[in-house]
């Protein structure tokens, strides 16, 4: 296959470029690359939340899992409506960004790559037990009901 694409020639002369097993996987390798190089990604930090926050974040970051876009994208459910504020499609950057249900449980941000900063978005308790830094992503994710 590679060498009958070779001999194809480009695209730029009528042509369609045959992709090869190989080739396929250079090009998803580099794509993955570049969205990683992307500001709003959670910067790393991410992997330490909690199971849930976790989720929730990569959910609304790929705009697939339990939202109701995807659902109806996949034919499981009718409707694409915000099940919090019924008034947009429940898409993940309606749910992180916009929603209003979102203030209600602490959202401060207004883009993804507001969320990069750890030192803007780390709170500091007191508690009997002992101080301790709480991360407000985080627990936006955490309180987050996709369900």
């Amino acid at each position: 296959m590679a060498k009958a694409g070779a001999e194809l020639g480009d695209e730029d002369e009528g042509m369609q470029k045959v992709i090869t097993e190989g080739g396929l996987r250079q090009e998803w390798k580099r794509r993955r690359a570049e969205e990683r190089k992307v500001k709003g990604t959670g910067m790393g930090r991410v992997v330490k939340w909690n199971r849930k926050a976790r989720v929730n974040y990569v959910h609304c970051r790929t705009g697939k899992g339990n939202l109701q876009a995807w659902r109806h994208v996949l034919d499981i459910d009718q409707s694409d409506e915000c099940r919090k504020c019924g008034r947009y499609a429940e898409t993940g950057r309606h749910v992180a960004l916009v929603c209003i249900h979102g203030e209600e449980i602490g959202r401060k941000w207004g883009t993804w790559e507001d969320m990069d900063d750890p030192e803007r978005w780390r709170k500091r308790v007191k508690d009997p037990d002992g101080d301790y830094e709480l991360d407000l992503v985080e627990e936006f994710f955490s309180n987050l009901d996709l369900n």
